[in-house]
């Protein structure tokens, strides 16, 4: 047990319907309730829809689109190495549960992953109560234990790994990678008794969209990406028991650990980093979209993506065609030092999707969020060469204020104060220069909220410098209507942009 859990931590994978196009999953727009057809006005308007770039740099800016001059400004944005976690919290709380481990002890464990702490974790015997039980031959009990993982996953996790993003006006670019811990399951059946995991897909994608804007009130977008594939076919290990007993534990936890064993050696060979580079190895797609800016509090979108030219690993892909409107209530806005943006927005998602058409609320979102500037850069208004030199000041007061407390308060007897005190005077150094020496604000926070395909989704997420963190909770549909199986995601999202 404690191989599945650290494999379900520690390694990659996705878990993914087949015939569903990769996705990159901005935490934002789940967050509002995937409602951002017509929203699309920053760097994520390169996944959802591109026409929404053309919104760069034309927010907030009075002399190119007077009509949206009164709304929060908007730049150009480069991000490198984002990271985004996605846990299932319920399903592990309930396996937890079924194994009689400490929460707690487990979660606190679990913590210490995002600070390299692999000790903690590893040294958690997992399902010792039933253990215990399994010892004393309470069959019963650990029978009834068990049969509350019946058929369920026992631990499904995501992460999301995006190495380069740049987007400006007009234009974008991105590379990432959808991934995702292995979901393995039990079947206990009184005849054929089983333990697996479902067929296990891992995406990579670069991509690039550029939009354009004919005519007043009217934006186009098209994009381009390339896709890899890889598929690792599913795999059950049949329980073979003795005696009279129909459910022994003994046996499933040994069909487990098997299983394990066999998928970490599968893993080690899935994907082939030497096609990464090669062209010829991604399977093309096109995106298109388009905005029409009704009033200069609403906006209507259209988007039609992942047009792909031939089969993705074998698998047909049903293009998405999604509709969205918003409105940005002009009362509601502010830009001014403290700027503020608030957003409403409502989505008819994935229209030629057959497989949703018993599910009517699993194709329409709504979703809401607020933006607000806490602490803006006191070079915000200034022109380029005062920006520039208050930046190199800043840069090193801040670089000074850093190395000193990293020398006389953070000493550290394995890496050295110097060194500690070092790292945290240039960090502290070129965010505050950064900040101060392009105009950017210095703490800005962010709220949303909304529904989709019948669950509820909430956001939130902090910016200090060029540092930022997101927490988003949303659920997916599993099963063939809405509201039948939902499987609820924590995430949490962390990197650096510009």
């Amino acid at each position: 047990m404690k191989k599945i859990i650290l494999t379900a931590t520690l390694l990659f994978a996705v878990c993914a319907f087949a015939a569903k196009a990769p996705q990159y999953r901005s935490m934002r727009v789940h967050g509002m309730g995937n409602a951002f057809i017509a929203v699309a006005d920053n760097k994520d308007a390169l996944y959802y829809n591109p026409a929404g770039l053309n919104l760069i740099g034309r927010l907030g800016n009075f002399e190119r689109n007077p009509d949206m001059g009164y709304m929060p400004r908007s730049g150009s944005a480069f991000s490198f190495l984002n990271v985004t976690l996605e846990l299932p919290v319920g399903e592990i709380n309930d396996f937890l549960d079924v194994c009689g481990n400490n929460k707690k002890e487990f979660w606190s464990a679990f913590r210490g992953l995002f600070f390299f702490d692999f000790n903690r974790f590893s040294s958690i015997e997992f399902c010792e109560e039933p253990r215990e039980e399994y010892r004393n031959d309470d069959y019963e009990t650990m029978g009834d234990r068990f049969l509350r993982l019946d058929g369920r996953p026992l631990v499904r996790m995501r992460q999301q790994v995006k190495v380069l993003e740049y987007a400006r006006h007009n234009f974008g670019i991105s590379a990432w990678a959808n991934t995702s811990v292995i979901s393995p399951y039990v079947d206990f059946g009184i005849f054929i008794p089983y333990v697996g995991y479902d067929t296990i897909t891992a995406d990579i994608a670069a991509q690039a969209a550029f939009a354009f804007s004919p005519a007043d009130k009217w934006s186009f977008g098209v994009g381009v990406k390339g896709v890899q594939r890889y598929l690792l076919p599913s795999k059950k290990i049949i329980i073979s028991y003795e005696g009279n007993n129909p459910f022994n534990p003994d046996a499933y936890l040994d069909a487990m650990r098997e299983l394990t064993d066999e998928l970490i050696d599968d893993l080690e060979k899935f994907i082939d980093y030497k096609n990464l580079a090669k062209y010829s190895k991604y399977n093309l797609a096109m995106d298109f979209g388009a905005l029409y800016q009704v009033t200069r509090e609403a906006r209507l979108g259209v988007s039609l993506r992942d047009v792909y030219f031939s089969k993705l690993a074998e698998q047909s892909i049903t293009p998405n065609l999604s509709f969205g409107a918003m409105a940005s209530p002009m009362l509601l806005q502010s830009n001014s030092w403290f700027g503020r943006k608030v957003n409403f927005a409502v989505d008819y998602v994935d229209v030629l999707n057959e497989n949703l058409s018993d599910m009517p609320l699993s194709h329409l979102n709504f979703g809401a969020e607020l933006e607000q500037v806490f602490v803006p850069s006191p070079t915000k208004d200034m022109s380029f060469w005062p920006q520039t030199l208050f930046g190199i000041v800043g840069g090193l007061v801040g670089g000074g204020v850093g190395y000193f407390i990293g020398r006389n308060y953070l000493n550290s007897h394995e890496v050295g104060p110097f060194f500690v005190g070092s790292l945290i005077g240039i960090g502290s150094g070129y965010l505050v220069g950064s900040d101060f020496g392009g105009g950017n604000d210095l703490l800005r926070v962010s709220a949303g909220s909304g529904f989709s395909g019948g669950y509820w989704s909430a956001t939130a997420a902090m910016r200090i410098s060029l540092l930022g963190i997101r927490y988003t909770t949303y659920a997916e549909e599993m099963g063939t209507r809405t509201g039948q199986k939902g499987n609820r995601y924590h995430t949490i999202e962390f990197g650096s942009a510009f």
